[in-house]
């Protein structure tokens, strides 16, 4: 049997490597967790506003539009929607123009990010709908001859 000289022996490094790049992947991972989370939390705040948009402009094309209804219908489909019940929502409605507009935003407190000194992110989202007939705007007709049909009939 052999003997090992301690002192040329590399057994140990290995896990004083991985002792050291541990901390650094602990943080990564934290900063991900964190990030998917807001994201999270955007995509609830966006489909909640996209509801209370479409459901306001198809109350107002029914012609049962008013601002406190159209304010307590986008509370309430960005509070069924959303996670955080802290979120703003506030309503730009001008029935003139067929046009209403939601702006949601709301805080997301992290967890692992305070350790690098982020406590908190603003998360937000904006949805725009309308309704009523178009009032300008180009179309095209798409329309196809053949060519042996075109010199036949001229």
């Amino acid at each position: 049997m052999q003997r090992v000289d301690a002192t040329r022996s590399d057994r140990g490094a290995v896990s004083v490597l991985v002792a050291l790049l541990m901390v650094p992947l602990i943080g990564f991972a934290a900063i991900s967790i964190d990030i998917a989370a807001v994201h999270s939390d955007r995509q609830k705040l966006q489909m909640g506003a996209d509801a209370a948009a479409l459901a306001i402009a198809q109350d107002c094309a029914r012609s049962d539009c008013g601002t406190t209804r159209a304010r307590t219908t986008a509370r309430q489909l960005v509070d069924m929607n959303a996670s955080a019940a802290e979120n703003s929502v506030s309503v730009d409605l001008v029935a003139a123009a067929g046009k209403v507009t939601v702006d949601t935003s709301g805080t997301r407190e992290h967890w692992f990010a305070p350790v690098l000194g982020i406590n908190e992110s603003e998360v937000g989202a904006v949805s725009t709908a309308g309704w009523g007939s178009p009032i300008s705007g180009t179309s095209a007709l798409p329309l196809a001859f053949y060519v042996c049909e075109f010199w036949a009939q001229t």
